[in-house]
């Protein structure tokens, strides 16, 4: 397994388009408010759809995203 870093300050469609390559994502920022909603929002948009896992893990999350067109799966 790799890992990819991106850069939420100034280049969150590079995040994006990282998280669409990859087979799975884990968010473990801990950005502000509204930078991580924003991102994790973003987030949720691109993969919907898909079969990729997002992980969040963070502090500082206050809000609860939709995830609205995205299936739970279980195993």
């Amino acid at each position: 397994m790799a890992g990819v870093t991106e850069d939420l300050d100034g280049h969150r469609p590079g995040v994006v388009e990282a998280a669409l390559r990859a087979d799975a994502v884990l968010y473990s920022r801990q950005a502000g408010p509204e930078q991580e909603t924003g991102t994790v929002q973003d987030l949720t948009r691109a993969l919907a759809g898909t079969v990729k896992a997002l992980v969040f893990l963070s502090g500082s999350g206050r809000k609860i995203v939709p995830l609205k067109g995205i299936k739970a799966r279980t195993h």
